[in-house]
């Protein structure tokens, strides 16, 4: 079995999953975009005609077009394209929200809260996938060239101030559902009932895209810390550089 993921770059802008999965090579694929354009609508529905195994993941942060994302979309315009894909027939149990990263900053959680502010109000959206920053020394780097500090300081994750801001957010939408793939500390927080732990591609995800598990699969295949996407995940991009976003806090060096 082989789930595709385009997670090297952005599959509103790097189109060749089409191709891709229009072979056959595949039992099912989960696309992630900050950029749900025309292009990518037009490939989704037409692919989802004859290989309906799909999942969207519609990544909205809050900070489109800003300093941090400054090729990415305003988040009201991702939100809107997401509903034009519901519109025009793609399930929206197929739709996935991904608040991906979440900055644990002041500013960062009122730009969270608003993407969540518009998610309460689409009708249907049962599931959001969240993680928090993970800050590279490269993305610190990167963020000084640019003139910012570093969120963390010196520091790979967030300080448990910062958590703290996360969890009390979370805490506040008791009537949304989350998951989050390599953040056990939020799916264990105490009196945050509405977050749950698993990955990218997870049991549930084959489930919903109708596909039959042929065999157990190991979890965390690529060795990151807390992940759990099962070992079918399968990469659908090539290019290993930062995509056009160009977000400063993405993970591929320079």
């Amino acid at each position: 079995m082989k789930v595709g993921v385009t997670e090297r770059g952005d599959a509103g802008i790097d189109w060749s999953w089409y191709d891709k999965l229009s072979s056959g090579d595949y039992d099912g694929a989960i696309l992630i975009t900050k950029m749900a354009n025309k292009g990518f609508i037009e490939r989704v529905l037409d692919l989802y005609r004859t290989f309906p195994h799909l999942i969207v993941h519609g990544t909205c942060t809050g900070w489109g077009g800003s300093w941090l994302e400054p090729n990415v979309p305003a988040a009201a315009l991702q939100m809107h394209a997401l509903k034009i894909l519901v519109s025009r027939g793609f399930p929206v149990d197929n739709l996935v929200l991904r608040l991906d990263p979440i900055i644990p900053t002041e500013e960062g959680i009122r730009n969270a809260e608003m993407v969540l502010d518009w998610a309460s109000k689409f009708n249907g959206l049962a599931r959001i996938r969240i993680s928090v920053l993970d800050e590279y020394n490269h993305v610190k780097n990167r963020l000084i060239a640019a003139g910012h500090k570093p969120f963390y300081g010196n520091a790979f994750q967030p300080d448990w101030e910062m958590k703290r801001n996360v969890i009390e957010m979370l805490q506040r939408w008791p009537q949304l559902h989350f998951e989050t793939c390599a953040e056990d500390w939020l799916a264990s927080a105490p009196r945050l009932d509405n977050v749950i732990g698993c990955g990218c591609v997870s049991i549930r995800d084959l489930e919903l895209m109708g596909i039959k598990l042929d065999r157990l699969y190991d979890e965390n295949m690529q060795n990151r810390n807390g992940c759990h996407c099962l070992a079918c995940k399968a990469e659908l991009l090539d290019q290993k550089k930062r995509c056009p976003n160009q977000c400063l806090y993405c993970y591929w060096r320079d």
